[in-house]
């Protein structure tokens, strides 16, 4: 169980906070996990894909990039199996989207444009 998140902000329905529980939560723990950017968390800079270190970079492959994300969704509680995992960039604005289809315990979860940064 977990507390719900929208729009980046707490849940609250009535002055009380929204639980989520199943392929609720798993998917708002991925999304939660894949837009935390590594060293953003003082409580634990430890936490977070390196997107500004390791993805967003110039000389950097696609596999790489891939790998590193596959590897923090494979960390979340709940995932049993990423089906797949794609990127578009689109060069005139110059802007990434990544899009992943994940089976959890739960069921099936497609998370699109799971980026931190715009």
């Amino acid at each position: 169980m977990d507390i719900k998140i929208t729009n980046n902000d707490l849940d609250i329905t009535n002055n009380e906070l929204t639980l989520i529980t199943g392929i609720d939560e798993t998917s708002q723990n991925i999304t939660v996990n894949l837009k935390t950017i590594l060293g953003e968390w003082f409580l634990d800079e430890a936490i977070g894909v390196p997107w500004l270190n390791e993805i967003f970079v110039k000389r950097n492959s696609l596999s790489q990039a891939q790998a590193i994300l596959i590897d923090q969704i494979r960390q979340t509680n709940g995932v049993k199996k990423i089906n797949d995992l794609t990127f578009d960039f689109n060069n005139s604005t110059r802007q990434l989207s990544v899009s992943t289809r994940i089976q959890s315990e739960d069921g099936d979860i497609i998370l699109n444009d799971i980026v931190p940064v715009e």
